[in-house]
C-alpha cells in the first residue's frame, strides 16, 4: 500500500499517484498505474487542475472510470517529452521519460528530469536482474538525484520471489491437474486484494483458453483493462474457475473445488530451490506469487541504476527495519564505488521516515526506444 504523498521535494507544482490534498496546487500530475491506492482524488467532481499524464493503458481506464478527469494525456514509452508549466508568472520545465514497470498492465515508471537533477519515480514495480541487464540498459548507472522506491518488500525476510512466469506456470498445472478429473470438479482463485490480479487473469485464459468467473462488482472494475474481457465472465455456468476473496458454503452445490491462493506476504525467507507451493489442507493449496520487487530485486535495482539519494514509497507501521536494509545497501555501494574508483555515492540518512499516507505490465515493452523530445507547453 503506498504511502507517497504525491508531492516531490525536488520540483515544484507537480504531483504523481495522489490527488487530494496539498497535490491540488500542483499545475501536472501523473499516475503511474490502475491501482486505488495510487488514484486517491481523481473522483473529485471537479476533476483536476491540470492535465494528467500517464500510459495509454491507463489512460483508457480512467477516462472511462473517473469521467470527471478531462485532461489525461498519454506518455508514450521511452519517449522523453519537455512539458513546461508556469505557477505565479514563473515558467517551469520538466523533460519526462516513461518506462515499463512491469507491476500491471499499463504501469510505468517516471523518469524526471528538471534542472540538473535527474529524478526516478518506479511507482509499484517488478523487476528481475535478469530484466535489468537485458531490456533496461539506459538505466545502467544513470546516477540519478533521487529515486523514490517501491519498498514494499524492503525487508531481509523476503530475500526472493519465483518469477512470475514460474507462479504462472505453477498455478496453471494445478488448475489443470484438478479440473481435468471430471466437469464436478472446479478451482477457486483467492486473491488478496481485489487489484494486482489482473497480468495473473490475462495470462491463465491465455494459456488455459479458458474464461476465469468474477462478480459483477469485481467485472466492473477489471472490465476497464484492455483484453481483460477475453479472459473473465460474470456467467458461473461457463466457468470451471472462479475468483473469489471468500465465497459461502454451497455456493457450487455439489461440485468438487480446489482453493489456489496466490500471495506474497505468507512467503517469508522463501528462496530458490524451494518450492512455490503449499497445501494448507485437503482442498487449499498456496502459491507464491509477487507483482512487486523482493528484497533481492530491489538490492539489485538500487546497485544497478546507483543513485544518490533513496526514498521509499511504501513506509510501513515500524519503519526501522526498511531503513536499516537500505543503509546496509548504499552502504555496499558507496564502499564498493570506493573501491572501483568511481564518484562516491551520497548516502543519506531519512529524517522523513514518516510519509503523509496515500489517501504497465506490457510484455511487448523492450528496451526503451531513443526518440526526439517531444515539447509540450500548458
Amino acid at each position: 500500500m503506498s504511502t507517497f504523498s504525491g508531492l516531490f521535494e525536488e520540483i515544484p507544482f507537480i504531483s504523481a499517484d495522489r490527488f487530494d490534498g496539498e497535490n491540488l496546487r500542483s499545475k501536472i500530475f501523473f499516475l503511474s498505474h490502475c491501482h486505488m491506492d495510487h488514484m486517491r482524488g481523481l473522483d473529485r467532481p471537479e476533476g483536476l487542475p491540470g492535465p494528467l499524464y500517464t500510459s495509454a493503458v491507463s489512460r483508457v481506464l480512467v477516462r472511462k472510470q473517473f469521467p470527471n478527469v478531462q485532461d489525461v494525456r498519454v506518455l508514450e514509452i521511452g519517449s522523453a517529452e519537455e512539458i513546461s508549466y508556469e505557477s505565479d508568472g514563473e515558467e517551469y520545465r520538466v523533460v519526462v521519460t516513461a518506462l515499463p514497470a512491469r507491476h500491471c498492465p499499463g504501469s510505468i515508471m517516471l523518469l524526471i528530469q528538471y534542472r540538473e537533477l535527474k529524478i526516478l519515480y518506479t511507482g509499484d514495480f517488478r523487476l528481475t536482474k535478469a530484466d535489468l541487464d537485458s531490456k533496461f540498459a539506459s538505466l545502467r548507472q544513470l546516477e540519478p538525484d533521487v529515486v523514490y522506491l517501491d519498498s514494499s518488500f524492503l525487508k531481509k525476510c523476503y530475500p526472493e520471489f519465483p518469477t512470475q512466469t514460474e507462479s504462472i506456470k505453477k498455478i496453471c498445472d494445478l488448475i489443470t491437474e484438478w479440473t481435468s478429473i471430471s466437469p464436478q470438479h472446479k478451482v477457486i482463485i483467492r486473491i488478496p486484494a481485489q487489484y494486482g490480479s489482473e497480468f495473473l487473469f490475462m495470462e491463465i485464459g491465455r494459456k488455459l483458453k479458458q474464461k476465469i468467473y468474477v462478480a459483477n462488482e469485481q467485472l466492473e472494475k477489471y472490465i476497464f483493462f484492455p483484453d481483460m474481457d477475453q479472459c473473465i465472465s460474470s456467467n458461473l455456468k461457463e466457468c470451471n474457475i472462479f475468483s473469489l476473496q471468500k465465497h459461502e458454503k454451497g455456493m457450487f452445490g455439489s461440485f468438487h473445488y480446489r482453493i489456489i491462493q496466490p500471495s506474497a506476504l505468507f512467503w517469508k525467507n522463501w528462496t530458490r530451490g524451494q518450492p512455490i507451493c503449499k497445501e494448507e489442507n485437503k482442498n487449499t493449496i498456496r502459491v507464491a506469487y509477487s507483482s512487486h520487487s523482493s528484497y533481492t530485486e530491489l538490492k539489485d535495482f538500487i546497485e544497478f541504476v546507483k543513485p544518490k539519494k533513496v526514498q521509499l514509497n511504501v513506509v510501513s507501521k515500524m519503519p526501522e527495519e526498511m531503513y536499516k536494509c537500505l543503509d546496509e545497501i548504499l552502504g555496499e555501494l558507496e564502499q564498493s564505488s570506493k573501491e572501483r574508483k568511481e564518484p562516491a555515492i551520497v548516502k543519506s540518512r531519512f529524517d522523513n521516515l514518516f510519509r503523509v499516507p496515500n489517501s504497465g505490465y506490457n510484455r511487448k515493452y523492450e528496451e526503451p526506444i531513443r526518440m526526439p523530445i517531444k515539447r509540450v507547453k500548458l
